[in-house]
């Protein structure tokens, strides 16, 4: 084991449901292989069989495991955090491939930077390029159309600071997310990292580099394999984005106003359809469809993909129809995370 990561401890909080979630939770520990000696692995309630599966797959690793019998990703996340004795602590989704040097890279970022205001650092995500669907989800997020929320899926050439991280695969300074509170047990499905983000980038005075993004290493994300599941998951964001928004009122006052400006101005455009004026929302729909499938083409023609565009104009712009329908439900109160009056 490299000697520079013994301040340095990871974690994986995993809800494990099918075959599909085992595989890719074993794909991610044999990316870990050999980094560190000790792995946690927090079982976020999965029913049996796999609950028993996946404590035996890590125990053969020489890992920790910990089961909760309480589905709350929120409060899983922070049971680690105060569990966790070491300086940097890593999370690490079940569904992620790292590279090689991942954490050894962030963590040196960090070590270099004991004097400046930099918190948590993590690096771009991607999705496989094992389908057509994976090669056209690439090339999707490859555009600044589909990132939402999530930072990590743009695509940068030097490191930059961000406003959120997602714990996908990100480095924290354990210390300073214990000062800003931790992770909230009432964000018990989605949204636990952008709420997190948002009170540490407000924990202080300090202004830049808190939350850093790098190019690489670029993480593989196996996430959604159709069209269908990703567009519930991109749902999903979209009415967290508004729980956040109703738990810190000035996070609305933002960039991720514009999805709820867009849901008006669709609505708006089909009641006058309805009204008789149908011309409008044709206007709109023709004038949203070419900047779509232009911008698109364009990352096409630079990435040599153009294979794949069709199909990723499709997955755009379902993104944009499931964020913003997420955003309105959410604010709405149709869609909150679950309470629990017991969660830790």
């Amino acid at each position: 084991m490299d000697q520079s990561l013994l301040d340095l401890s990871v974690v994986i909080v995993a809800h494990i449901r099918d075959q599909v979630g085992f595989e890719k939770l074993h794909r991610t520990l044999s990316s870990l292989a050999g980094d560190l000696p000790l792995v946690t692995v927090i079982d976020n309630a999965s029913p049996e069989p796999w609950k028993t599966r996946v404590r035996e797959v890590i125990e053969i690793r020489g890992g920790r495991y910990l089961h909760r019998e309480v589905n709350n990703l929120g409060a899983a996340r922070d049971q680690a955090l105060r569990l966790s004795n070491s300086d940097l602590l890593a999370f690490v989704d079940a569904d992620v491939e790292l590279p090689r040097d991942w954490l050894k890279t962030l963590r040196n970022f960090l070590a270099d930077r004991q004097n400046e205001v930099c918190w948590g650092v993590a690096s771009a995500l991607s999705a496989p390029q094992n389908s057509s669907f994976d090669r056209a989800m690439a090339l999707a997020m490859s555009t600044p159309l589909a990132h939402l929320g999530t930072s990590q899926a743009w695509q940068l050439r030097t490191e930059r600071s961000v406003r959120h991280l997602a714990t996908a695969a990100v480095l924290f300074r354990r210390r300073r997310v214990l000062e800003a509170g931790g992770f909230s047990d009432q964000f018990s499905r989605v949204g636990e990292d952008l709420e997190l983000s948002y009170r540490l980038m407000r924990a202080s005075g300090e202004k830049f580099r808190r939350l850093v993004l790098l190019p690489k290493p670029i993480v593989t994300h196996h996430q959604d394999q159709a069209l269908g599941t990703w567009a519930k998951r991109v749902f999903r964001y979209g009415w967290s984005q508004s729980e956040v928004a109703r738990a810190h009122p000035r996070h609305i006052f933002s960039r991720k106003l514009i999805p709820f400006l867009m849901g008006a101005v669709g609505l708006v455009s089909l009641g006058a359809a309805f009204a008789g004026y149908p011309i409008l929302l044709a206007i709109l729909i023709v004038q949203y469809v070419t900047l779509v499938f232009g911008i698109v083409a364009g990352g096409a023609l630079v990435t040599g993909s153009l294979a794949s565009a069709p199909l990723a104009v499709v997955i755009v712009m379902a993104t944009h129809l499931a964020y913003i329908s997420g955003m309105w439900a959410g604010a709405l109160g149709l869609c909150r995370n679950p309470r629990y009056s017991a969660s830790r």
